[in-house]
């Protein structure tokens, strides 16, 4: 019960901060235009509506892959080139973010200006850019420990029936032991970001450890209030793929009002953000 009123005391402090909810909403918002408008623009001048797209629109025909290759490898490598560098971009905008959604609930139930979200976002951004790291090499060692052996084990390639068997097992296993490796890093990554609020903290590498101990400590609790929020966040997911499956985009305004169903879509991702970060504050304070 202290799992479920802990994320409930996070949805509650949403609603009395929504001016920062949706202010991290459109940051997040203007960086997709910023990075949408001129990448689709650049896709739409280097391939425009090329004949060699028809073919593929139907189905995968691999032939129609090569030759639409041939004709436009150069410019799509140029594009995603470029794309490639989005991607540190969007990190470190997340990162810059988490250090003003996080102090939000540090400051309990006081008032939380803009002023104090933009304040704790560049006071933590350091820090949470080496946490990001550090965590990076350690979701490239749990990515390691499952692969190498898989890789070992299924070498010998499939010969028979029982060999097929033993390669679905050990497929399905080794995905099993590397999501329970990621999302235990992943919660040891958000406790430590928590942990680094504290005045009395003492370096990032210390509270990281402090943090592996903190996890392992209240690891049932820990994970069922992961489990909460994947499940929320699922849940919406779900109903906005029903709505679009029903939905018909068959005129400008239906078009419309699914752009406004997926925006609401993601108002509401940023807001789970925003109660679970909460709620894993107060799971922090009551047990450590």
């Amino acid at each position: 019960m202290k799992v479920i009123s802990s994320y409930i005391s996070g949805l509650k402090r949403v609603i009395n901060i929504k001016k920062i909810v949706f202010l991290t909403y459109f940051l997040n918002l203007v960086f997709a235009l910023v990075v949408a408008i001129p990448f689709a623009s650049a896709l739409s001048s280097a391939i425009g509506f090329s004949d060699l797209l028809t073919p593929l629109a139907s189905s995968f025909n691999f032939t129609a892959f090569s030759d639409f290759m041939r004709e436009h490898g150069d410019r799509l490598s140029s594009i995603f080139s470029v794309a490639r560098w989005l991607i540190p971009i969007y990190i470190l905008l997340q990162v810059f973010l988490n250090g003003g959604i996080i102090g939000a609930y540090t400051k309990n139930d006081e008032p939380y200006s803009i002023s104090d979200f933009y304040k704790n976002c560049t006071l933590y951004f350091w820090k949470y850019l080496m946490v990001f790291i550090g965590f990076l090499i350690f979701h490239i060692i749990a990515l390691v420990i499952v692969v190498i052996p898989a890789a070992i084990i299924l070498s010998g390639g499939i010969d028979s029936k029982e060999s097929e068997i033993i390669y679905w097992t050990v497929s399905y296993w080794s995905l099993g032991i590397y999501f329970i490796l990621f999302t235990l890093v992943m919660l040891v990554s958000d406790y430590t970001k928590i942990l680094l609020t504290k005045p009395d903290t003492k370096g990032v590498f210390k509270t990281i450890f402090k943090a592996w101990k903190l996890v392992f400590q209240n690891i049932l609790k820990m994970y069922s209030l992961l489990l909460i929020n994947l499940l929320v966040i699922s849940t919406f997911y779900w109903i906005y793929w029903q709505l679009g499956n029903i939905i018909n985009p068959s005129s400008m305004s239906i078009a419309l009002i699914l752009l406004l169903i997926q925006q609401v879509m993601n108002l509401i991702r940023v807001s789970t953000k925003f109660a679970y970060y909460g709620s894993i504050v107060i799971m922090t304070k009551e047990n450590s």
